[in-house]
């Protein structure tokens, strides 16, 4: 169960990540928001380390498709 829902939080994380990109960071650049760096940062951290937590994740359970 636990698999399942830190696959969840991935799956998750990746769409948010979507929606800051498209939606989110340029809605607060034309703002001229401090608050786009301080997440700009944070989101390009945790996607770097995503992929690695996916790999672990799928030696334990097989993947499935998307809904």
């Amino acid at each position: 169960m636990f698999i399942n829902n830190l696959r969840a939080v991935c799956h998750n994380f990746r769409r948010i990540n979507e929606i800051w990109r498209a939606q989110l960071m340029p809605a607060l650049e034309k703002m001229d928001s401090k608050l786009v760096y301080q997440l700009h940062d944070r989101f390009s951290d945790s996607m770097c380390i995503l992929p690695t937590i996916e790999d672990r994740i799928g030696r334990y359970i097989p993947p499935t498709l998307p809904r």
